[in-house]
């Protein structure tokens, strides 16, 4: 029997929104989380991340998400479930918007990551400007996983 085969007999699904507050923040000078108003704040370069012994199946990662742009530019977002990772979106909005990713597990993922890649580009486009790097800004307004397994925890 395969495991998508037991999924579609006995799927246990678990819907979590995890507090942002439970966040690390894989900084080298914090591991707190910035928080503004309810929401992390992530400036370039940093991750948001949490341990978490997924189970083998399949994780949904829900990411509420915006921006603060400045001369133009407009932060990056990545997810990542382990060693699986979402494409890159571009948040462009200044109001909240809901990005998903899907991957499958093993039973080896161990954490789950919310990243604000450092893009070379965007850096030397804002500072060419006289702009500041550090007016660029993602904020992460809420993360919901929905995990579907034949595992019974």
């Amino acid at each position: 029997q395969t495991l998508d085969f037991a999924l579609d007999e006995l799927a246990i699904i678990t819907e979590m929104t995890i507090p942002l507050a439970k966040f690390t923040l894989a900084n080298q000078e914090r591991d707190v989380p910035i928080m503004d108003g309810g929401r992390a704040v992530i400036w370039g370069a940093d991750t948001l991340y949490l341990v978490y012994d997924f189970p083998r199946g399949e994780v949904t990662v829900e990411v509420r998400a915006h921006s603060q742009s400045e001369k133009g530019e407009f932060p990056y977002l990545v997810t990542g479930v382990g060693a699986n990772y979402s494409q890159m979106w571009k948040v462009e909005n200044p109001v909240p918007e809901i990005y998903t990713y899907t991957a499958s597990t093993t039973g080896d993922e161990q954490a789950i990551t919310i990243r604000f890649p450092y893009i070379d580009r965007i850096n030397e486009s804002v500072i060419a400007q006289n702009g500041n790097v550090g007016e660029l800004k993602l904020f992460v307004d809420a993360v919901k996983i929905i995990i579907t397994t034949a595992e019974i925890p």
